[in-house]
């Protein structure tokens, strides 16, 4: 187990872009004199002479993947840089195409061959971004998908992961890697019987049985049903006789940890994942047959999932300093820091962290219910009801969205523990129109979900915190 995660967090840091500053020398620097002429030679004649020499250039940063293993990020981002120069040249969708066969073959080789277990799998996620275009639109590069597929039959979690993370990718319209430009439209061209394939394999790994009790899946199996959940959605197929539609709903509505376990909030990211992988399905009325529901049922489910995970993420984070009327102790939110021992630093961060937590919740709810690819908004577009609901949902996403952290930094208590010296200030979040404390955004928060539970007709129980201390009540 130890050693499958292992795999996974290198996996993690492989999939994750970040610009490294270092000195590689001139046959590995992008910018130097020597690529730059390599680049006119590409754009000249990218067949011959240019494949010769991209060989040569590629086989050489290759080697430097296992000389130094923490700089190969920063080799793929250099690259990356490099063949986006290249396309915009006179010939450089031929030469990046060119680029593309070079690089599968060299690391293919890289594989399958007995080099360190970071730099195959480097190779296998550096496959599975592989373009044979750039521009105008950026291509997949089609010829890596049969080898990714031979790849999931590896007895390698790690090379699974990264093999279906490529082929994840393969069908996703954006690329969700591209830093610069988030909005960035892809190419596919796959064609449809190979889109059908490609959901049955997806379909394996997002269904598999999932842990009962308090037991976690392992890590492997957890990255692969994510990326599977996402890919499903992307290919919009419901499957035969629906059968995707139906299992991604009862997914989404399953929930398979108490709410008391360390693991429910993985389990809530597993079940957020269906639901938006359902909503990017093509629902036909077969379909809801098969699902033996109506458009405004799938709603009322929806809007639930959505009531249950915001209140979850109000329920287990930082009470608020409530007495049993609902007033602020004593008016002073400075107190509260002293109850649990937070300066304002640590206090701003856990601010942070409870915006991006129910943020995310808010924001993949309100793509379900407010975006125009959503089958849901397809099907329920016209209902006034529905429409109010939306509105509803679509303002919390963004509540907060001009909140910050503090832009200075506020007095500390002393590091005396038996004398902690509370500083009086009050613990707030500089906005654009004022600012918010803690207490009062949540408040807002329980104020917005019971308000959206009222409008849908759907009975909230959202209570008013006190933590289990004599001083709250």
């Amino acid at each position: 187990m130890k050693k499958y995660f292992l795999y996974a967090v290198i996996l993690f840091l492989g999939l994750t872009s970040f610009t490294a500053q270092s000195v590689w020398g001139q046959d590995a620097d992008y910018s130097s004199k020597f690529w730059t002429r390599a680049s006119g030679v590409m754009d000249k004649d990218p067949d011959k002479e240019g494949r010769k020499i991209f060989e040569k250039l590629f086989a050489s940063q290759l080697s430097l993947w296992s000389s130094d293993t923490t700089q190969i990020s920063a080799m793929k981002q250099g690259l990356n840089e490099f063949l986006d120069r290249l396309s915009k040249s006179e010939n450089g969708p031929k030469a990046c195409e060119v680029a593309a066969d070079v690089m599968f073959a060299q690391l293919k080789e890289v594989v399958l061959g007995k080099e360190k277990d970071v730099v195959r799998i480097n190779a296998v996620i550096m496959i599975g971004e592989l373009n044979s275009s750039l521009s105008p639109k950026v291509t997949p590069y089609a010829k890596a998908r049969p080898f990714l597929k031979e790849l999931l039959k590896s007895k390698e979690p790690a090379i699974q992961i990264a093999a279906l993370s490529g082929l994840a990718l393969h069908v996703n319209p954006q690329n969700p890697r591209n830093l610069k430009d988030q909005k960035e439209q892809r190419e596919l061209n796959i064609r449809s019987e190979e889109k059908e394939e490609l959901a049955k394999i997806f379909a394996q790994y997002a269904f598999a049985p999932l842990a009962k009790g308090d037991a976690i899946g392992t890590p492997e199996a957890q990255w692969m049903r994510i990326f599977s959940l996402e890919a499903l959605g992307n290919l919009g197929i419901a499957g035969p006789k629906n059968e995707y539609a139906v299992k991604l709903l009862e997914s989404a509505t399953t929930q398979s940890k108490p709410l008391e376990s360390p693991y429910f909030r993985r389990d809530m990211d597993r079940r957020i994942m269906a639901a938006l992988a359902f909503s990017k399905l093509k629902i036909s009325e077969d379909a809801l047959r098969d699902l033996k529901k109506k458009p405004a049922e799938i709603s009322e489910i929806m809007t639930k999932l959505f009531l249950s995970f915001m209140k979850y993420e109000y329920d287990y984070d930082f009470d608020l300093m409530e007495n049993q009327n609902g007033d602020e102790m004593g008016g002073d939110p400075s107190m509260r820091r002293a109850i649990v021992q937070m300066t304002p630093e640590e206090e701003a961060f856990q601010i942070r962290l409870w915006k991006q937590r129910t943020k995310a919740v808010a924001m993949a709810f309100s793509w379900i219910f407010t975006n125009k690819e959503s089958n849901l908004v397809k099907m329920m577009g016209g209902d006034s009801q529905f429409k109010k609901v939306a509105q509803k949902i679509s303002g919390i996403s963004t509540m907060y969205d001009r909140a910050g952290l503090p832009k200075k930094k506020r007095p500390t208590r002393s590091n005396d523990p038996e004398n902690p010296e509370i500083m009086p200030e009050e613990s707030m979040i500089h906005t654009t129109d004022g600012r918010l404390s803690l207490y009062t955004m949540q408040k807002d928060m329980r104020t917005a979900l019971m308000e959206l539970g009222e409008e849908a007709g759907i009975p909230v129980n959202i209570e008013k915190k006190k933590r289990q201390t004599d001083m709250y009540y």
